[in-house]
């Protein structure tokens, strides 16, 4: 047993042995040293974001469609699991349903392992954040991997920051806001995708790497079924292209592979789709003004022109130097344009919304912008030196793009997402100011904001979002045998965050706000309606009297009030104000 011991530890310990033992050149250490800073830094920003703290708290995870996932994994642990079982009945929603039938069960496998360690809370919320965490990781493993040149790989983790902060989308799958609103699931299997791509590249170069290629791209492909439209893409894809008698053998028998290990839950998946629930989405482009190109070119004008343009330079670039992996992702953002367009030219395809398909086309468009952008300056400075560079020249150029890029990505995620971490809206010389610093708000949980930054590490603060919606609520009742009431008073101090509108959607255009609020005043169920006031200075009564003189909002430097005056109020009469506020 020693014996086995030992050989177990000398193959463990080979590569890292080697890879120490090494020469380290300055063009190397340079390399690592970027792609440690890039890297990273596009790690420990994501972590920040999602507040790793509160990752930690015991609590139960909730928001958009988070909540409806929390009981799956509990009734696995519970029932399926002891029953030897990964798939099965349950009686817990509608009159029964089937449970990982026609849903993905290995992010849930994950939750039930750490549930071990962790409270189920907690096992559930670092599951949900591992896919956005590991993907500027897997990114850039997938640029090594591919053998793009330094430092493309490096750059490519920044493509994975630029797609996950980018909120031109919100439930499609793959970015924050997606995650956040359920779709763990996706973004998990789209991190085991691309690295497992990365090591289907390599393998196609080297013969090498089989197993573990089929391993990744079967657990991308039990980890969410609309990844593994694109996993089968991408492979079939990349295969053609490296095509030759041995690369066909190594690709079929791979291939073959990665289906067979996934086959226990997706020959099920695929057989019994008449009973699957169909969500009823349609297809895009809807009317309404929305459009193919709306849908390829998600973001403003002049990033649609600046990202296409280098993807598009990296492309050519690609084929011209036949390297073979930066022209399959140009192959890739065609063929998923192809089948965006093919799919919603026909009307939809059941139980497939064709936006679904779009997160992959974005990703590939960040990471093929980058090898564009590396390859631009990679031919300048040729073009200065008028020779090939050396390998030192090569690596200050690369590390100073990287720095450069990095720059830019952190300016560009600053003032146009709005979601980098330490990031948010303060005052300075009576003006409300858009900043980055320690200390910022938190776009996930709405905490961490004050405008003078009294509580801005007290993490308690739910009104923390610039352009959140705030409903107050504010009322009086007069008790049963007490005499009328008169000139009462209400007012109710507002945040002083900047500037302030009060209004309801028409004075907030894309702000939806109720047509009717219920609230509770002493133990009682108040039901009211909104108007559709254009400047909403007062937003509503109830039973008291008119007010003699209309309610007014005063906003004092620094001390914004809203202030209401009713008239008689008798007993048992109740008056109630309810007015919204946004935080600009």
């Amino acid at each position: 047993m020693q014996g086995v011991a030992g050989q177990v530890r000398r193959r463990v310990m080979r590569r890292p042995t080697n890879w120490l033992n090494a020469p380290w050149p300055i063009e190397r250490v340079v390399q690592y040293l970027t792609a440690l800073l890039l890297v990273g830094g596009c790690t420990v920003a994501m972590l920040q974001v999602i507040h790793l703290g509160l990752v930690f708290e015991n609590n139960t995870p909730t928001g958009g469609d988070m909540g409806a996932h929390v009981m799956a994994p509990a009734y696995l642990r519970d029932h399926l699991l002891p029953s030897w079982q990964i798939s099965g009945w349950s009686n817990y929603w509608y009159n029964g349903l089937p449970i990982y039938r026609f849903y993905m069960v290995v992010p849930a496998l994950m939750m039930v392992a750490l549930n071990i360690v962790f409270p189920y809370g907690v096992a559930f919320k670092i599951v949900v954040c591992l896919g956005i965490v590991t993907l500027p990781f897997c990114c850039w493993a997938f640029g090594r991997l591919a053998r793009f040149r330094y430092p493309i790989p490096e750059l490519m983790a920044l493509a994975a920051l630029l797609f996950l902060f980018d909120e031109s989308f919100t439930i499609y799958g793959g970015n924050l806001t997606s995650t956040m609103a359920g779709e763990f699931s996706f973004s998990i299997a789209l991190s085991f995708a691309i690295l497992g791509l990365g090591l289907f590249a390599r393998g196609l170069e080297t013969g090498k790497y089989r197993n573990w290629t089929a391993i990744l791209l079967a657990l991308a492909m039990l980890s969410h079924g609309i990844v593994l439209i694109f996993v089968l893409l991408g492979a079939f894809v990349m295969w053609l292209i490296w095509m030759d008698k041995t690369r066909f053998i190594y690709g079929f028998t791979m291939g073959l592979t990665a289906v067979a290990l996934c086959a226990f839950w997706l020959l099920p998946f695929v057989t019994t789709t008449d009973y699957m629930t169909d969500m009823k989405y349609g297809f895009r482009p809807n009317g309404g003004g929305d459009s193919f190109w709306k849908m390829f070119f998600d973001l403003s004008p002049f990033w649609d022109i600046v990202v296409s343009t280098l993807a598009l330079v990296g492309f050519i670039s690609s084929v011209v130097k036949r390297n073979l992996n930066g022209a399959w992702l140009g192959l890739m953002c065609f063929a998923l344009m192809a089948a965006v367009y093919i799919i919603g030219s026909m009307g939809g395809i059941t139980l497939l919304w064709n936006p679904r398909l779009l997160p992959f086309f974005y990703l590939m468009r960040f990471m093929l912008m980058m090898v564009g952008v590396a390859d631009i300056v990679h031919f300048v400075v040729k073009g200065l030196q008028g020779r090939m560079p050396t390998a030192r020249e090569l690596a200050v150029s690369g590390a100073a793009v990287a720095l450069v890029v990095a720059a830019v990505v952190a300016v560009v995620e600053l003032f146009f997402f709005h979601q980098m971490p330490g990031a948010r809206y303060t005052t300075k010389a009576g003006k409300s100011t858009y900043s980055w610093g320690i200390g910022g708000w938190d776009p996930i949980n709405g905490n961490r904001y004050s405008g003078n930054n009294s509580d801005t590490l007290s993490g308690n603060n739910p009104k923390a979002i610039p352009g959140a919606v705030l409903m107050y609520a504010v009322g009086v009742s007069n008790d049963p045998g007490s005499p009328s009431a008169t000139g009462i008073n209400i007012s109710d101090d507002l945040q002083s965050t900047g500037q302030i509108l009060v209004g309801n959607s028409n004075a907030v255009p894309g702000i939806n706000v109720p047509q009717n609020v219920s609230v509770t005043l002493n133990a009682v169920p108040v039901s009211l309606d909104v108007p559709d006031s254009p400047n909403m200075s007062l937003i509503s009564y109830h039973t008291c009297a008119l007010p003699a003189v209309t309610a007014t909002s005063a906003f004092a430097a620094g001390n914004p009030e809203v202030a209401v005056s009713l008239g008689v109020c008798a007993a048992t009469e109740r008056g109630v104000i309810v007015y919204f506020v946004t935080l600009k």
